[in-house]
């Protein structure tokens, strides 16, 4: 429903304010997403990422991001381990973080952060 067929009916402005605090506002909403559901329920289905023997089946941007995350390229995370591996203690600490970094910095740009 959009909100100039809610504002024909004669609500006030306060009424019709978006806010958290906004009940009438807050119950339109919720009939939305309801309808939605109803009409599409695959379109609006929750993020997740189901694991199984099988594999992972992401469902939502959100979820296929993590599984990208959980299934890294094989020849970068050799080249990685090699690299670890050649490294002194202190310096493999510190090439851990960098690649801590780098999954948090890839994660936050696929999301769109």
């Amino acid at each position: 429903m959009p909100m100039e067929a809610l504002s024909s009916l004669g609500f006030g402005e306060g009424v019709l304010t978006p806010s958290r605090t906004n009940g009438f506002l807050n119950m339109v909403e919720a009939l939305r997403t309801r309808a939605r559901r109803l009409a599409d329920p695959v379109a609006v289905e929750f993020p997740s990422l189901r694991i199984s023997a099988g594999g992972l089946e992401p469902r939502g941007a959100f979820a296929e991001a993590q599984a990208r995350f959980l299934e890294p390229d094989a020849a970068r995370v050799d080249a990685l381990v090699k690299v670890r591996l050649a490294l002194p203690r202190a310096a493999g600490a510190l090439l851990a973080w960098l690649v801590l970094w780098e999954a948090a910095s890839y994660l936050c740009s696929s999301w769109g952060l």
